[in-house]
């Protein structure tokens, strides 16, 4: 499955984040100062079920694909 995040703040990190240690190609969608720090770091989501991420986010809509 593909899924394209607009959006990769603490709502759309969360809920994108998800489908994507299962396998799944989830791609984040930022913008301003946002896509970089994302590009390098990835994306960690820290919550009560635990700690997953590193996922890497497109800066740019054209760079997500289609989803």
């Amino acid at each position: 499955m593909k899924v394209a995040v607009v959006g990769a703040g603490g709502i759309g990190g969360s809920f994108g984040g998800r489908p994507a240690p299962a396998g799944h190609d989830v791609q984040f969608v930022a913008k301003g100062p946002h896509p970089a720090p994302l590009r390098y770091d990835g994306l960690t989501v820290e919550g009560p079920t635990g700690v997953f991420g590193g996922f890497p986010a497109a800066g740019r809509r054209a760079e997500a694909g289609a989803a």
